[in-house]
């Protein structure tokens, strides 16, 4: 069922010819398992208690470009190939190389009729001269952070539709993208006099660390009169906290010591100062929504770009890993039909929620989407929490993706190879069906394969595939239950690489075309066990830099379909 007949049977025939509005906040590394949300009490009064938080939103990739695009194109990212910060695999130039200028979220929101509004990061690597060179397409209106300032709290740059770019120096990034936000919102407000729904996305860097000149990382700054805050606060140290863990090179990582963690507290503490300025710029959206009378007709989403690392499994700053706490990230959202104070366990990923804004809008992508709409409203949650009801793609599944070299962040990060830790290629898929499945699992360039029962282990401590050896045929499982489950997601995770469009909404569809197959726990059935034991398992040729198709066997085909 589609947003405008939800919003008709919700709000009276009137909201068909209301289009709702919808307005994103998206911040940059902000994580969920160090508890930022609990520090933003602006964002859980008025988003979170009036709406619905999703516990399980997932990045589709723990590095920010990839995943904004994600956002841009509602694609996974072996779909639009945008993998990394920076060329020849990542940032801007590469979005306008692989032919997304003109056709991405904006422009498929400004052909359905709305005003489209941004104003902060887009994505990396938006320089003045490439924006000359491929011009920002589907903006009404746009004031874009600029590289190389993006990260910097007190001296950014913002390009204005494409004009020259003005420095900020001395004033506050996040404030100074409010201030640019509320004008836009005035103006959107403005346009709803002639009927003209909108779109107005906003984005500080916000909690990310400073990146300078020369590339190192620092502390994010907080805003004036907010630098005393929080003081004695520590980073939550949670189960997973300096325990040695994982694969590849973070099995390996030294013990933390006292001077390393009380660092982390120090970052931590920063981290939720610079967020105390974007809680407030939430409190001001949200006060002109409603002081203009359109509450009842705005979605408001507040959602982030990766999650955040510091010190589970012994690590160093960053997000480049398919644990937790890398790729869950906040998602909460309020508007027309969404229960209040209400949370969700479904698992999503950013392409949905790409799906979900063109639903809303009754809009179109000009190419196959990847995500599924998510169920925002009552009715729509009962349904897909329902199991006694057959709900057309209820979530289950979703896919992490990575292809390139590990980036640790801060005074003590690895130092080797341009502080890169190299082998850092993987997939993992996370699955889960009702109260009974929980897991993840990943298959690594290295050859080596992880598996966690969320259930028991939900800080991925302890890893139910031994690597015996290094190479793809050097595992085993620690119990039959384990080896059945992987058998199974393994075959998943080979569908679900090369997806597109509907298959990756409903891929058991393709390893089981004509069964009733549609979830993990039936495919646990001892029928299938001869069946998913003979299938070849996923595997890397070699550890690369970027994605390529050939690197990754096998390939999902029909042949090896369950008939």
């Amino acid at each position: 069922m589609h947003y405008q007949t939800l919003l008709t049977l919700t709000l009276g025939a009137s909201a068909l010819a209301a289009r709702p509005n919808i307005i994103l906040i998206i911040t940059d590394d902000q994580d969920v398992r160090t508890n930022t949300l609990s520090f933003m009490p602006k964002l859980q009064s008025l988003v979170a208690e009036q709406g619905t938080t999703f516990n399980r939103f997932h990045a589709p990739v723990s590095l920010c470009c990839p995943s904004r695009v994600s956002l841009l194109t509602g694609q996974y990212a072996h779909n639009h190939n945008v993998t990394f910060v920076s060329g020849p695999f990542g940032g801007y130039r590469t979005f306008c190389e692989k032919g997304y200028s003109g056709e991405s979220l904006s422009d498929f929101l400004q052909d359905a009729g709305y005003a489209t509004y941004y104003t902060g990061k887009l994505m990396n690597g938006l320089t003045f001269p490439a924006i000359t060179a491929c011009p920002t397409t589907g903006w009404t209106s746009s004031d874009f952070l600029i590289d190389p300032n993006v990260y910097l709290y007190y001296n950014s740059s913002f390009s204005a539709n494409g004009e020259p770019v003005v420095n900020h120096l001395g004033e506050y990034q996040v404030d100074v993208i409010e201030q640019k936000a509320s004008s836009f919102l005035q103006d959107a407000i403005s346009g709803l006099n002639s009927s003209t729904p909108f779109f107005l996305g906003i984005a500080p860097t916000a909690p990310h660390l400073e990146v300078q000149f020369n590339g190192s990382f620092t502390e994010p700054l907080p805003a004036p009169g907010d630098e005393d805050l929080f003081e004695g606060i520590p980073v939550p140290e949670n189960p997973n906290f300096n325990v040695q863990g994982g694969v590849s090179w973070v099995k390996s990582m030294p013990e933390l010591n006292e001077t390393v963690i009380e660092y982390f507290d120090h970052l931590y503490r920063q981290r939720l100062r610079a967020l105390q300025s974007v809680d407030s710029l939430v409190e001001s959206i949200v006060q002109q929504v409603e002081d203009a009378g359109i509450a009842d007709n705005t979605y408001i989403i507040y959602v982030a770009d990766n999650g955040y690392a510091l010190g589970s499994h012994r690590r160093q700053p960053g997000k480049c890993l398919p644990f937790q706490e890398d790729v869950i990230v906040p998602f909460l959202v309020r508007g027309p039909g969404i229960p209040t104070n209400l949370t969700n366990d479904q698992v999503y990923s950013m392409p949905d929620l790409t799906a979900t804004i063109l639903d809303i809008a009754n809009a179109s992508a000009s190419y196959p989407i990847d995500g599924r709409v998510i169920a925002f409203t009552e009715s729509e949650q009962v349904c897909v929490q329902d199991s006694s009801q057959e709900i057309e793609g209820a979530p289950a599944q979703t896919i992490v993706e990575y292809w390139n070299g590990a980036l640790e962040e801060g005074t003590y990060a690895f130092e080797g190879s341009n502080g890169v830790r190299d082998n850092t290629t993987y997939r993992s898929i996370q699955a889960i069906d009702g109260d009974e499945q929980d897991w993840v699992y990943g298959v690594w360039c290295t050859g080596e394969r992880e598996l966690y029962d969320l259930k028991t282990d939900p800080w991925q401590i302890n890893n139910l595939a031994t690597n015996t050896a290094s190479g793809f045929d050097s595992f085993e499982f620690s119990s039959n239950t384990s080896s059945q489950v992987a058998s199974r997601l393994d075959a998943l995770l080979i569908v679900l690489k090369t997806c597109i469009g509907e298959v990756c909404r409903d891929p058991w569809k393709a390893i089981f075309p004509n069964q009733t197959v549609s979830s993990l726990s039936d495919a646990l059935s001892s029928d299938f066990d001869e069946y998913f034991t003979s299938l070849p398992k996923f595997r890397y040729e070699k550890c690369q830099f970027g994605y390529f198709d050939n690197l990754e066997s096998p390939k999902w085909n029909e042949s090896l379909a369950f008939v």
